[in-house]
């Protein structure tokens, strides 16, 4: 019983002469500093996080504007397609007298195919 009484002593001195216990205000003010420091800490690593994911997403749209269908009419090139809407990419594709469409860079024209040339690349 003495043992115990012993140990059970010990243990109520060192709660007593813990910080906290002597002085609950400072103890609080150093928890506060703590707790702004970590929360400025998150709010930096954030803005890192979210200036990358912009840097990337505006890379990323770069690159699909680059590849937009649109893009490749405005340098003066043409999207020739049959009647069912397929784009063409050869004179095979279509015949002499069949209409296909012409996608430019401000409208469309709808053609007849009067002849085919086909290219000898060999």
């Amino acid at each position: 019983m003495r043992k115990k009484l012993d140990t059970l002593s010990a243990r109520l001195d060192d709660l007593k002469n813990r910080r906290i216990m002597r002085s609950p205000g400072a103890y609080l003010d150093v928890k506060r500093l703590e707790l702004d420091r970590a929360s400025a800490g998150l709010i930096s690593a954030g803005e890192r996080q979210n200036a990358a994911r912009r840097r990337e997403y505006v890379k990323l749209a770069a690159s699909l504007d680059a590849m937009s269908p649109l893009k490749v009419l405005s340098r003066g090139y043409a999207i020739a397609e049959d009647a069912g809407g397929r784009v063409l990419r050869s004179v095979s594709q279509t015949a002499s007298g069949e209409e296909i469409r012409v996608e430019l860079t401000d409208g469309s024209l709808d053609c007849r195919v009067e002849m085919i040339k086909e290219r000898n690349n060999g």
